[in-house]
């Protein structure tokens, strides 16, 4: 019989413990988080990448997690958050969706 282990709560009395330091922490975190100011060019360029299956081990990760100051590449981002990798048909299907959103962008800035 295989037991498979599962994440288990922290205990009350330690999650009181860790509070002080660990909500300052968290605050800090996300105060110093600045928006990234990357063109859609470049947002293209990853996403046609990924759609290639050329991305680098964090790439995806660094792309999802950090904001965007432009607006509409943010929408994309957090759009792009939802689908995992590696994409199946679904996921690849919205990925070239955001690609193709990306690429309008390009084409307006231009």
């Amino acid at each position: 019989m295989i037991r498979h282990l599962t994440a288990r709560p922290l205990p009350g009395w330690l999650a009181l413990a860790l509070a002080p330091i660990a909500l300052p922490a968290a605050f800090l975190a996300g105060l110093f988080t600045t928006p990234r100011r990357h063109s859609a060019e470049d947002v293209a360029a990853y996403l046609s990448d990924v759609v290639a299956g050329k991305e680098g081990a964090w790439d995806w990760d660094e792309f999802t997690r950090v904001p965007f100051a432009n607006e509409s590449l943010e929408d994309i981002r957090l759009e792009a958050e939802l689908i995992s990798l590696p994409a199946d048909d679904e996921g690849r299907a919205r990925l070239e969706g955001l690609l193709l959103r990306a690429r309008r962008l390009t084409d307006v800035a231009a």
